[in-house]
């Protein structure tokens, strides 16, 4: 009777979870702000998906051995909940994106899970050549000035600065001149990219000239047309895509005075 009752209970929990891995429709991934293309299955909090597919988006390595149910991701083991189903293996979406240090965000709200392995760009580009025949002042290596801590602001930064409405995105950082000598002309351009890397917006600042050491900061906005509002409490919006901010500098370093030639 017990033996009975015991290969039911194990019966049970396999239906039970044959059916909470059934495929969620309703929910959306996007792994760097690109759609999921695999099945999604949702059980409670567990987000499963397909790890080829997700091998690829992540561009991560993988050896599953079938017979020992041993899988390991770039020589690392992976210990969360796998399955199979349909002759692919599923894995645990928040256990894969802690393993490669990547941040994961679950909305139950809005049916949604977001995966990203990148954050805001704060690389300099080099100055590009101009298109006059300008020539470079001596010792230029166009990186002498340089953008300090990207970031968007906060909701209470943004108080009173809603260009856009609810709709407005706000950056703010600083311009570094590095160099030894007055920078003229300095020109910030921020580029605002999607998950494809196409730039979107390209926001531009004046910041006049730079001394020697100098740093000025700046803000620029733009209308996020990603943002929607829950079809069930119209109060609570999302954001559908997270930008990626990328910037260049252009100025010219000023040339210090000729050393006059003593008179012989």
């Amino acid at each position: 009777m017990l033996k009975h009752v015991f290969i039911g209970i194990i019966l049970g929990v396999i239906i039970v979870f044959t059916i909470s891995l059934a495929i969620s429709g309703d929910w959306m991934v996007y792994i760097n702000n690109k759609p999921f293309n695999g099945n999604i299955y949702v059980s409670k909090e567990t987000v499963m998906v397909n790890i080829e597919e997700l091998s690829k988006m992540l561009n991560f390595s993988y050896e599953y051995n079938e017979l020992t149910n041993y899988l390991k991701i770039n020589d690392t083991v992976y210990a969360g909940p796998k399955t199979k189903k349909d002759g692919t293996v599923l894995v645990s979406l928040s256990h894969v994106a802690s393993l490669l240090g990547a941040q994961y965000n679950y909305d139950a709200k809005a049916y949604m899970v977001t995966v990203q392995t990148f954050n805001t760009k704060l690389v300099p580009v080099p100055t590009a050549a101009s298109v006059m025949a300008t020539p470079t002042p001596q010792g230029q290596k166009g990186d002498e000035v340089k953008v300090l801590g990207l970031r968007e602001l906060s909701e209470p930064e943004l108080t009173g600065k809603l260009q856009f409405g609810v709709e407005t995105i706000g950056l703010t950082g600083q311009v570094q001149n590095t160099a030894s000598v007055t920078a003229k002309k300095v020109m910030l351009s921020v580029y605002v990219k999607d998950g494809y890397d196409k730039i979107q917006e390209t926001l531009t600042k004046d910041m006049g000239d730079l001394k020697a050491g100098e740093t000025k900061s700046f803000e620029l906005f733009f209308r996020d047309g990603s943002i929607f509002y829950d079809p069930k409490n119209p109060a609570i919006i999302y954001r559908g895509i997270k930008w990626i901010y990328d910037n260049k500098v252009t100025f010219e370093l000023e040339q210090p005075s000729p050393t006059p030639t003593p008179a012989k």
